[in-house]
């Protein structure tokens, strides 16, 4: 799909240049969820200029979502770098 550019608006093209220059599939950001795997997608993605990720857990539980979360802190954003979840 091909967006008309206006100025308010992002071309999907450039946007998906922007995926294809992070190491993904057209049109596929999928995270990995083995660890190494995803520290290197995340440092392709920022080398790539994306600056924000938004994640999903498929843990409704809240406990186990607690510790999913906690995982990915520690075996992701840790190693990133990050201080806090």
């Amino acid at each position: 799909m091909k967006c008309v550019r206006t100025p308010d608006v992002l071309e999907s093209e450039q946007s998906n240049d922007q995926t294809l220059a992070a190491g993904a599939a057209e049109d596929d950001l999928t995270l990995s969820t083995e660890s190494a795997r995803a520290i290197e997608q995340l440092t392709q993605w920022q080398a790539a200029g994306y600056n924000h990720v938004t994640i999903r857990f498929p843990d409704r539980d809240p406990g186990k979502f607690a510790d999913s979360l906690r995982r990915f802190h520690d075996t992701v954003m840790k190693p990133l770098g990050a201080v806090q979840a």
